[in-house]
């Protein structure tokens, strides 16, 4: 397998149109989902609350797809697939700042282990899959997102080339390690007990 690009050489490739309608999607639809639970006057229920987030966040996503030139399609309850200048993007909650778990699913595992594409047709040069994690403060609303490439995966393991925070644009701040980048780097590397497998774990909990 070929050496995977650098965080920076993604960014630089996803380029600031696809950054900016990221960060808007999630911020919007996070502060829809906030609103629900403000306006019935209860707690926010995560669970709950990133159904509403992902359901929005898709919904703005499909509605810029021309401009950002990606498409879009279901990933279950679990997430959202995209494609962003041409790489295979799984778009999931972070699991307390790392990639969720795989368990079972062999579709996620195979994107984790970089084995399968939607892409990878024979017509076009295969990019390598991405991670984009979303993340909310205490209020439900996004505190930030951060792009991930996986080098390899088991059930309760998950190895990263890198996993980085994504500037965001009206800020200019620059990019945060949240590992480091090299073979070691990894998330989720330690074995989880309380791993819930079958098809109806969610991922999603409150933080």
């Amino acid at each position: 397998m070929p050496k995977p690009p650098t965080f920076d050489d993604v960014v630089t490739e996803l380029g600031s149109q696809v950054i900016s309608l990221v960060y808007r999607a999630f911020e919007d639809a996070t502060a829809e989902a906030k609103a629900f639970f403000d306006e019935h006057g209860v707690p926010i229920e995560w669970s709950l609350h990133s159904d509403i987030s992902r359901f929005w966040a898709k919904h703005r996503l499909q509605q810029a797809g021309h401009d950002a030139e990606f498409e879009m399609e279901d990933l279950a309850r679990n997430g959202l697939m995209a494609t962003f200048a041409g790489y295979p993007t799984r778009i999931r909650k972070s699991d307390n700042g790392g990639v969720p778990l795989p368990g079972n699913s062999e579709p996620y595992m195979a994107h984790l282990n970089q084995q399968t594409s939607w892409l990878r047709d024979g017509s076009v040069d295969p990019k390598w899959n991405l991670m984009t994690l979303w993340e909310t403060d205490s209020n439900g609303l996004l505190s930030k997102l951060l792009l991930a490439l996986t080098t390899s995966a088991t059930e309760t393991a998950v190895q990263c080339a890198w996993i980085r925070e994504i500037p965001h644009p009206a800020t200019g701040q620059g990019a945060r390690d949240v590992g480091h980048e090299g073979p070691d780097s990894g998330q989720g590397e330690m074995p989880r007990d309380d791993l819930v497998i079958g098809e109806a774990a969610d991922e999603d909990k409150g933080e």
